[in-house]
């Protein structure tokens, strides 16, 4: 099911207001996340943060600056990075 910007950004606010309010966590406060939300590989990730990388010219360094991927381990960095 392809969902289209609206029906995203509402599914969205849902997430972030369940999330605020102590929902969706199981008995250890982990967070489930939606499938739209999820990567299935590393490689997927990438191509969705930075669509236009390999693009011919290559997009200036400000691209960058709106394309990031933020990580709570520097190990998963690396990964990433490799």
């Amino acid at each position: 099911m392809c969902l289209n910007d609206e029906q995203e950004a509402a599914s969205f606010v849902q997430f972030l207001e369940d999330f605020g309010h102590g929902r969706n966590m199981d008995e250890d406060q982990n967070i489930t996340l939606p499938s739209y939300m999820k990567a299935n590989d590393i490689d997927s990730l990438i191509d969705f943060i930075y669509p236009d990388v390999d693009s011919t010219p290559p997009p200036p360094p400000e691209y960058f600056l709106h394309h990031v991927i933020l990580s709570t381990w520097n190990t998963d960095v690396d990964d990433i990075n490799d």
